[in-house]
């Protein structure tokens, strides 16, 4: 019985090579090559070996760069721990997780602000883009991306996103994308502080709960663009609802909170 040792591209959607083996072959490798090896060749009608051989199947290069690759989309979900976030779809300026293999550097790269005064679309050698639109960038490393998906999304139902970094261009991830996809960043009590089972809030005072993937915005997000009075509203406001009795509920649009 004859099979193939085959290699496919990372997403597993193209066949880049393909190797015939017998029954009686076998398979090794070491740190430069994997060899098929020992087989015993076809039988012939009565079952008998006809002849031997030994191939290459691929050869490795220890140096060499893998290629760069989103895995998956997650909100940015700071309060949840980070195995317990799901992919998700996006929304029109909410801030998303991108998470991948060598799709930015070790050192984790922080948010820069252009000489216009909007977050940048690169940093430390990366990019992304939605659709081919380049995403305002929050954080970039290896393993993951912090970036703003733009404005550009309102009204269509999903997006291609890519992460460029050096050069590579890393595989194409579509996402799904939703008018509204809210997402809780941080809950902070009257005095700013951070609100906690430890530290709860008061009775009676108000709580700051700040959000992203609200959507568009009345008037239209500018991509990057730190939120300056009079402040930008979400177009549709978010219901609000919580296990404890709560107040009246003022949605305003704010800049990230630092963490």
């Amino acid at each position: 019985m004859t099979g193939f040792l085959a290699e496919l591209n990372p997403s597993g959607s193209t066949l880049l090579s393909a190797t015939v083996t017998d029954s009686f072959g076998s398979v090794a490798a070491d740190s430069t090559a994997v060899y098929y090896g020992g087989g015993l060749g076809n039988l012939n009608s009565s079952g008998v070996p006809t002849g031997s051989f030994a191939a290459l199947v691929a050869e490795i290069n220890p140096s060499q760069t893998a290629p760069i690759f989103i895995d998956e989309i997650t909100q940015d979900s700071p309060l949840v721990p980070a195995a317990s976030r799901l992919p998700s779809a996006v929304a029109p300026g909410e801030i998303v997780r991108i998470v991948g293999r060598g799709i930015g550097p070790q050192s984790q790269a922080g948010a820069k602000l252009t000489a216009g005064g909007t977050l940048a679309t690169s940093i430390g050698g990366v990019q992304v883009t939605f659709n081919g639109v380049p995403a305002p960038l929050v954080t970039a490393q290896a393993n993951q991306i912090v970036a703003i998906a733009p404005f550009d999304l309102s009204g269509l139902t999903s997006a291609a996103v890519q992460v460029q970094y050096n050069g590579q261009i890393s595989n194409t991830y579509t996402v799904p994308v939703l008018a509204q996809n809210t997402d809780i960043l941080a809950v902070a009590n009257s005095d700013w502080s951070a609100n906690s089972p430890s530290n709860p809030a008061q009775p009676g005072s108000v709580v700051a709960i700040f959000l992203t993937g609200l959507g568009q915005t009345s008037p239209p997000g500018v991509n990057g663009a730190i939120n300056q009075p009079p402040l930008a509203q979400p177009a549709v406001a978010p219901a609000i609802s919580s296990s404890a009795p709560t107040g009246p509920a003022w949605p305003f649009w704010a800049p990230r909170p630092t963490r």
